[in-house]
């Protein structure tokens, strides 16, 4: 079998009608990759889920099978179907949010169904779990994350097995004022490592809604969409889940195109993101996640409680790259093709609507000459007695390679 080139994945759930072309095709130019095919189609008219499955191939999107809750969807709708005679199908989206006995339910369904269906022919596995304590779980992330490795990750005979996570830091604040929430931190890097630790694919759903949940809000302009994007690039995250793509009246979501399928402002800021991390998409994924520098800010009068939490859990110094000098916090994600080949993903850690600058200082032991990219916008650099400073802004990413 003819070995795929690596991409990174972008979708989003409550996807396009996916029984029309134009919808798919809106999806596709905003820079979407992957849609999920929901198992509404199946439990109504067979006919019109594959027939969808054909329109997503003739329009040049690739598909994931998504789950239902019966958990024994699998068998009961799918084993007659040969996966392999659609070529747009690349994965099966198995379970969300899975509790304890759920887990055990696809270790005991799921898993088999894909060992005999898809891992062979190279589809992806994904799970998608909350971020944080697990309260279904009643026990800590760690355990759930360890039994979930254990019980499920761990009996695929493939490395093309992701686990994502929900991810909403943009808050409104008390008093009605933004914020960013660092409770995700810790549990992101606790998740990232388990991933890292276990061979699988790590991934994250990026904010792109308002209402409907606790008090996230919708991001309003494309410094605080990259901001939550580039947090996930830092800890190594290859698939990107946009939550939600279309607006539900059902559960209060409004999302980047109307129930009728028309975009909003937010649906061209997704696409200008999308569009500049698959600028770049190759590079970074030709690169290995080592780990994460967490770095309180000079001006900080006390150290970030979440930040401490997160070295607990992902304690890590890397080798080439030391952190001089940080005004604000700042998070480095570090990543390693070879010992002489490095690449670094730099975001300056804070709310993004408050416009505060970070200076920001790195040493490289080796590195003499870099290449950043911005904002879309790749420059090569020569550095001076190892040391680079960077101006940025509150909720900036920048992606650095070291070229020689």
């Amino acid at each position: 079998m003819e070995k795929k080139e690596r991409r990174m994945i972008i979708t989003a759930s409550l996807p396009p009608d996916q029984s029309n072309k134009d919808e798919l095709r809106l999806y596709k130019n905003a820079g979407f990759n992957m849609v999920y095919m929901t198992e509404d189609f199946v439990l109504s008219n067979s006919k019109a889920y594959f027939d969808c499955l054909k329109y997503a191939e003739e329009v040049g999107i690739e598909v994931f099978l998504k789950e239902h809750l019966d958990p024994y969807y699998w068998s009961k709708h799918f084993s007659h179907v040969d996966i392999d005679k659609y070529p747009a199908v690349t994965g099966l989206f198995m379970v969300d949010e899975p509790n304890k006995d759920e887990l055990y339910l696809i270790a005991k369904e799921h898993v088999p169904f894909f060992k005999a269906k898809a891992e062979k022919s190279g589809k992806a596995f994904i799970i998608n779990t909350y971020c944080g304590e697990v309260p279904y779980f009643k026990g800590p992330a760690e355990d759930y994350l360890d039994l979930m490795m254990e019980i499920i990750y761990n009996k695929l005979d493939t490395d093309n097995k992701y686990l994502s996570i929900d991810e909403y830091p943009l808050r409104r604040g008390s008093h009605g004022n933004f914020m960013v929430d660092d409770e995700w931190v810790p549990y992101t890097a606790l998740t990232a490592k388990k991933c890292r630790d276990n061979g699988v694919r790590f991934g994250s759903c990026i904010q792109s809604f308002g209402g409907g949940y606790c008090d996230a809000r919708r991001p309003l302009c494309v410094e605080e969409l990259r901001f939550v994007v580039y947090l996930n690039l830092a800890f190594g995250a290859q698939y990107l889940d946009y939550f939600v793509y279309r607006t539900s009246h059902l559960w209060d979501f409004m999302g980047m195109v109307s129930e009728t399928g028309e975009p909003s402002a937010l649906y061209y800021l997704v696409k200008q993101v999308n569009e500049e991390v698959l600028s770049f998409d190759r590079e970074y994924l030709a690169y290995t996640w080592k780990g994460t520098l967490v770095i309180d800010g000079a001006r900080n009068e006390k150290p970030n409680e979440k930040f401490v939490k997160t070295r607990e859990f992902l304690p890590y110094e890397d080798s080439e790259l030391s952190v001089e000098k940080a005004e604000k916090d700042l998070l480095v994600g570090c990543f390693e093709k070879s010992k002489t080949s490095r690449a670094y993903v730099i975001v300056s850690y804070g709310e993004p609507t408050v416009k505060e600058g970070n200076t920001v200082t790195l040493t490289f032991k080796t590195a003499k000459k870099l290449s950043i990219r911005r904002n879309g916008v790749e420059e090569t650099v020569k550095v001076e007695g190892g040391k680079l400073t960077l101006e940025m802004k509150q909720g900036e990413g920048i992606f650095i390679q070291t070229l020689e």
